[in-house]
């Protein structure tokens, strides 16, 4: 059943890669989503939920395969996909609150993006929530307090 919903989920977004003409745009999803906060009644909210859902479903499928690959011991491949993730960064703790809330700033601070795909902006809208949270830029040393252990 998961898998068929992360199947479902995973061809939704495929088929709008794919069929640009067919690719809903930001000015479509910030419409429906601008006001999710303010208007919990509004009907446009499920449109939102849909939208938001499809994307966390895809989030997830790819967090899922990431993980599967690594327990077969394909770490290259893993880590392959993990780089050039549309996502930016691992997303495996972030909410579906922050979520939404990036992207809407992120729509409302880059007007000019309402034209383009929905799904390859939010790479960008979360680019904040990568910065702060990428593991890579930060200096990590042995546990030995033993200067010339620093990792480089």
């Amino acid at each position: 059943m998961v898998f068929r919903a992360l199947f479902t989920a995973f061809s939704l977004v495929l088929l709008l890669i794919t069929q640009p003409t067919l690719a809903t745009d930001n000015e479509d999803v910030f419409a429906v989503c601008k006001n999710y906060f303010e208007d919990s009644e509004n009907p446009k909210t499920i449109l939102c939920d849909v939208y938001m859902g499809a994307i966390n479903d895809w989030r997830i499928f790819n967090m899922v395969l990431v993980n599967h690959l690594t327990d077969e011991g394909y770490k290259s491949k893993a880590e392959t996909i993990s780089e050039h993730d549309i996502f930016g960064c691992n997303t495996e703790e972030i909410s579906r609150t922050e979520f939404l809330t990036l992207y809407l700033d992120y729509m409302k601070e880059n007007k000019e993006r309402l034209e383009d795909s929905f799904v390859m902006t939010i790479g960008d809208a979360l680019e904040p929530y990568c910065d702060k949270n990428d593991r890579k830029k930060e200096p990590s040393f042995y546990l030995e307090e033993d200067e010339h252990m620093k990792k480089s």
